[in-house]
C-alpha cells in the first residue's frame, strides 16, 4: 500500500514531500529529514515550511528535495586514510551499501545528529560525511572510545576497472600489512 499525498501544485522553487499522509499517527521520536538542497549541492537537515516546501539551513532557500532517499553522491569506491596511517577501500553501491575492503556490507544509516557534522552512519562506530572538492570524511570509533579520523578520495575509474581493482588491491594489501604490524590489533 503506497501512502503517498497526490501531487499538488507546487509554489516555484519548491519541491513536494512524499511520504506518511496526514492522517498518520505521530510517532514519539520522528527521526530528522533528509533532503538535498539544488542550491549548495549537499545534503542538509531540512526546515519543513507551512506549505509544504523545504528549506535549507545554510542558503535558506526552498530548494530541497525532501524525502531524499539517493546515494549517488556517496556512491564510488573510496581510498580512505586514517590519522594513524591505516589505509583501506571504502565500496559504497547505488543503494547505500558499503563495505570495507572485502568485508561484508552494511547499510548507510541517515544519522545527522549523532556527531556533529556527519550525516551518514556505517555500522556501530563510522560516521561519514562529503566535504566540497569530492573528498569524504570518516569517523572511526575504535573499541577503547578513541576516535580516528580519516579521509577519502575517490578510485580513479579506467575502461574496464583495471586500475581500479589494482589500487583497491594494493590497499587491501596494505591495510593487511598495518593490522598485522599494531600490537593491539586496533582497527583503523
Amino acid at each position: 500500500a503506497n501512502n503517498q499525498r497526490p501531487a499538488a501544485a507546487e509554489p516555484a522553487g519548491c519541491l513536494a514531500m512524499e511520504g506518511a499522509p496526514e492522517d498518520a499517527p505521530e510517532r514519539a521520536v520522528t527521526p530528522p529529514l533528509r533532503g538535498f538542497c539544488h542550491e549548495c549541492g549537499i545534503e542538509v537537515v531540512p526546515a519543513e515550511l507551512p506549505d509544504e516546501c523545504f528549506e535549507c539551513p545554510l542558503c535558506h532557500e526552498a530548494c530541497v528535495e525532501c524525502p531524499y532517499e539517493s546515494f549517488e553522491h556517496w556512491q564510488g569506491t573510496w581510498i580512505v586514510t586514517f590519522e594513524n596511517g591505516f589505509m583501506n577501500r571504502l565500496t559504497i553501491d547505488e543503494h547505500g551499501l558499503a563495505s570495507f575492503g572485502a568485508g561484508n556490507s552494511e547499510q548507510l544509516l541517515w544519522a545527522p545528529h549523532e556527531h556533529e557534522g556527519f550525516l551518514l552512519r556505517l555500522g556501530e562506530r563510522n560516521h561519514l560525511r562529503l566535504e566540497s572538492g569530492g573528498t569524504l570524511a570518516l569517523r572511526h570509533a575504535l573499541p577503547n572510545g578513541q576516535v580516528n579520523h580519516g579521509r577519502g578520495q575517490r578510485s580513479v575509474a579506467v575502461p574496464g576497472g583495471a586500475l581500479t581493482s589494482v589500487v583497491g588491491n594494493l590497499v587491501d594489501v596494505m591495510g593487511n600489512l598495518a593490522e598485522a604490524g599494531t600490537t593491539q590489533g586496533d582497527e583503523p
